[in-house]
């Protein structure tokens, strides 16, 4: 009996120590209130000129296989500002400039070409999405680690981080390629099938997400979607909610109007106690458990309903009126932003309010705009041929 006695005291003791070490890590990504704005941005530009740099090196090293010298550059200057060189981002920004000045006068060519990259019909968006997938991996990664700062995680009621810019990011790029099939496909019925199929395949990986987390004991951020609910749960949603035959509608202005119109009712519902019920309810039904999740997805539509919107108009424009019309995009997004935040609230990735749906598209329409102007005057595509 002793034996038996002292297995179950070591088993209890095994049992409180996972449970603790659960419970550190969870407080470790948890209850931070994030950075700036201006800091965000200037991390924000640095894959973009990394991959200009990136691109500037092709030509002279012609030998050496260009997914070498991308990882190298790009993906080393990417885990570089967002860890060691994090409070030097703008001695980081001057010297990739700096360099690609450098490498440009060394070049012989005219333009830079940069073949690593899927082609498309408009190549900035895959390079954008591109970039876009790394550092959403690189910070996924480097978060559970001190060497990530602690105002890249994502905040936890109200603020800017680098990470609460990642799930707004990717639905905004989904919108944008969403866009081009809505505008290719006429047929409202063959777009909804479309969906549908896209949503079901994410909505398997969301749910095997669900069950690995839960199998592995692995920490969660309860407060980021809820205690069921996930990204990839939401991304499938979004698919559904948006497929509709009056969602399908090729007019950019009817569909820009029914995002406005969803974004401000979700904001009055915010502003008349949705959002104490979000921050402090307590968490006894499905809904209330995943109420992050849920209620987020109105927010989540309008930033995917915009940025379709975005997305059929750059597939309409020509390339010398794209940049004109990035142009506009971004100041008016950051215009609204700014007079939202200093009207309404701060900014709230919890909550997806209207603060941070127009800081969502602002940030992704200048990532955007940095990224044309790169690919429009730097960056040669004559010779690719895949698509988004």
């Amino acid at each position: 009996r002793r034996v038996h006695g002292g297995a179950s005291r070591s088993s209890i003791r095994c049992v409180a120590d996972v449970m603790a070490s659960k419970a550190e890590k969870e407080a470790f990504v948890s209850g931070h209130s994030g950075s700036t704005i201006a800091d965000v941005l200037g991390i924000t530009l640095i894959p973009p000129l990394a991959f200009l740099v990136s691109s500037a090196i092709h030509p002279l090293l012609p030998t050496l296989h260009p997914l070498v010298i991308d990882t190298t550059v790009i993906g080393g200057s990417i885990l570089l500002s967002t860890t060691v060189a994090a409070d030097y981002s703008i001695f980081f920004f001057v010297c990739l400039i700096a360099t690609f000045l450098i490498l440009r006068f060394a070049a012989t060519r005219g333009a830079i070409e940069h073949s690593s990259f899927p082609p498309t019909k408009i190549p900035f968006i895959s390079s954008a999405r591109a970039l876009l997938m790394i550092v959403v991996v690189i910070s996924i990664l480097a978060v559970d680690f001190q060497i990530f700062p602690r105002r890249f995680a994502k905040s936890e009621t109200y603020g800017v981080s680098l990470m609460d810019t990642g799930v707004g990011s990717f639905v905004f790029a989904a919108g944008v390629v969403q866009g081009r099939q809505t505008s290719s496909t006429s047929d409202w019925k063959t777009s909804l099938v479309m969906r549908v199929k896209r949503a079901s395949l994410i909505t398997a990986i969301g749910l095997l997400r669900m069950t690995f987390v839960f199998v592995a004991n692995y920490q969660e951020h309860v407060s980021e979607y809820g205690t069921h609910w996930n990204f990839f749960l939401t991304l499938a949603s979004l698919h559904i909610l948006c497929g509709p035959p009056l969602l399908h509608s090729k007019s950019v202005w009817a569909k820009l109007a029914i995002a406005a119109t969803l974004l401000i009712v979700y904001q009055c519902l915010l502003s008349t106690g949705l959002s104490d019920f979000i921050f402090t309810a307590p968490r006894t039904s499905f809904f209330s458990n995943n109420r992050e999740g849920i209620c987020s997805l109105l927010g989540y539509s309008g930033i995917f309903l915009i940025s379709e919107s975005i997305g059929q108009k750059l597939f309409s424009l020509t390339e010398s009126c794209r940049l004109w019309f990035q142009i506009a995009v971004t100041v008016t997004s950051f215009g609204l932003m700014f007079v939202t935040i200093w009207t309404i609230e701060p900014i709230s990735r919890r909550l997806v309010n209207l603060s941070y749906c127009l800081w969502t598209i602002a940030l992704n329409s200048a990532f955007y705009l940095v990224r044309l102007h790169i690919t429009s005057n730097h960056v040669t595509s004559h010779h690719m041929t895949s698509h988004d």
